[in-house]
């Protein structure tokens, strides 16, 4: 049994003996506070049981008719417990009214009644950390509303707690009061939690996933954009699609490897991601001579290069081989023309998209003589890959 089915069912436990303590001393003593943290502790019994059923649903791998998975069960189950929970509170806002305005019910309060409260307390406090934790382990909603619930009986058994302390000192009406406190708390709780359920079931995109997605896409190169672009969440599951444009002049084998470096890119920003990516030409396709001078450029803005005289590129299904002629500076040493050699082969590979071979012909940018120093030194290497 994997850790979602473990914390989930603890909790159905969890919520039984509290449904059960809260029930039996809410009847003894009259307590109204008491009573209706027994009911809501009674759908927490219900929410924990939908958890534990949509936990092992959501995990069913996806079939033929349901390609997308199962995982939306886990947001369907959340937002059934928010109904549950709103129910309740009605209920409880209306017997409260009636005993401030209408009828007198004597409160008992002794130290069952303060013991199962703060019993209450303990397991809630327990139970929201365990679900806490799988939930952000497991990306699980069903757990994460879960766990939400038992942190909102953690504030409103407080609540209780305080009802009671005063119940004792002579306001029996606080005992009512306290009990509307916990069910306007509950509301506020239920309302996020439902409205979280709702987006989720209408495929609203959370966040800045749209922008994440983009940036991600526009930083692989070869991407001159990103655009069309849709996410919607399924449960821990992510699914992606988009559009990139390319250059028109791209070799379609060359298309398919920035395609796949889009999708383990829109990967790395967004967790369990299953993207599909539409390539798109972009604009005028660019002439080689055109490409040749760019990448000229791009290499004499590098300190060491005195000039860059060719550029020469071979286009093939594995992509594009270039060959480059440079000019170094004379003075430079082995390992500094080696070095710069490097940073060539690193910016070419920058400024073409797709996969790119690089030969580096080095020389010296003015003749060495004796007189210059240091008894000549040795040409930049011929750097290849």
């Amino acid at each position: 049994m994997d850790a979602k089915r473990r914390v989930a069912i603890s909790s159905v436990a969890a919520a039984c003996l509290l449904t059960g303590a809260k029930l039996g001393v809410g009847l003894w003593t009259g307590s109204l506070g008491i009573l209706s943290e027994a009911a809501h502790s009674a759908l927490d019994l219900l929410a924990a049981g939908l958890t534990w059923w949509a936990v092992t649903v959501s995990d069913r791998p996806a079939d033929r008719d349901h390609p997308y998975g199962h995982e939306k069960i886990e947001n369907l189950s959340a937002l059934l417990e928010t109904l549950l929970l709103l129910v309740t509170c009605v209920w409880i806002v209306y017997e409260a009214v009636a005993r401030l305005y209408f009828k007198t019910v004597e409160v008992k309060v002794n130290a069952w009644s303060f013991g199962v409260v703060v019993l209450a307390i303990v397991v809630d406090v327990s139970r929201s950390r365990a679900l806490s934790r799988v939930a952000r382990e497991t990306r699980s909603k069903a757990l994460e509303a879960d766990a939400l619930h038992f942190s909102s009986d953690i504030l409103s058994s407080l609540v209780v707690l305080g009802g009671l302390v005063f119940t004792l000192l002579g306001y029996p009406q606080a005992d009512a009061i306290a009990a509307i406190g916990v069910s306007l708390f509950v509301v506020w709780i239920s309302v996020r939690l439902g409205m979280r359920s709702v987006d989720a079931l209408t495929d609203r995109v959370p966040g800045d996933h749209v922008g994440k997605v983009a940036r991600a896409a526009q930083s692989v190169p070869g991407v001159a954009r990103a655009y069309d672009v849709r996410v919607r969440e399924a449960g821990a599951r992510h699914f992606v699609d988009l559009k990139v444009g390319l250059d028109p002049g791209m070799p379609l084998e060359a298309a398919h490897g920035v395609t796949e470096a889009v999708e383990r890119a829109v990967q790395g920003a967004l967790s369990r991601a299953d993207v599909l990516v539409h390539a798109e030409p972009d604009g005028a396709p660019i002439s080689m001579e055109e490409e040749s001078r760019l990448i000229r450029e791009a290499v004499q803005e590098i300190p060491e290069v005195a000039g860059c005289s060719k550029a020469l590129l071979l286009k093939s299904g594995e992509g594009t081989h270039v060959v480059l002629t440079v000019s170094l500076p004379g003075c430079l040493s082995f390992a500094e023309a080696h070095a710069a050699a490097d940073r060539i082969e690193k910016t070419v590979r920058e400024a073409v998209a797709g996969p790119v071979t690089v030969t580096v012909h080095a020389e010296p940018a003015e003749p060495v003589t004796k007189d210059s120093g240091g008894g000549g030194r040795a040409s930049a290497p011929e750097s290849a890959e």
